[in-house]
């Protein structure tokens, strides 16, 4: 299989807010699974459509300012792994402030050196 990736994944488990589409019983919270540069793994309760647009809220850790972000759904799994998400969810971001991104990836990069640091 050949690898599509353009930009490193770093696993993360940071908290977000989703909605769909402005409907409010497709919204929710979940966490992210992994996340790069250009868009996210997050798990989902229920099954959406790819091509579904969401607005995201991510939640970092002892930062009182959230960020807000705009996706497009590329893809969707089952999980199996977890009784409460069972879907696995891949979005792409095509609206998200330069600072927040970079807030973002400071995270993910902050949290992977730890997790490499401790093995």
């Amino acid at each position: 299989m050949t690898e599509r990736r353009k930009f490193l994944r770093f696993s993360s488990n940071v908290g977000i807010e989703y909605r769909i589409n402005n409907e409010r019983e497709m919204s929710g919270s979940s966490y992210v699974k992994d996340l790069s540069r250009e868009g996210m793994r997050f798990l989902m309760p229920r099954r959406v459509e790819n091509g579904t647009i969401m607005g995201l809220k991510f939640l970092l850790p002892g930062d009182k300012k959230p960020i807000y972000i705009t996706g497009e759904v590329v893809w969707i799994n089952e999980y199996e792994e977890s009784r409460d998400f069972g879907y696995a969810v891949g979005v792409k971001f095509y609206k998200i402030d330069s600072f927040d991104r970079v807030r973002l990836l400071d995270h993910a990069y902050s949290e992977w050196l730890k997790s490499s640091k401790s093995q």
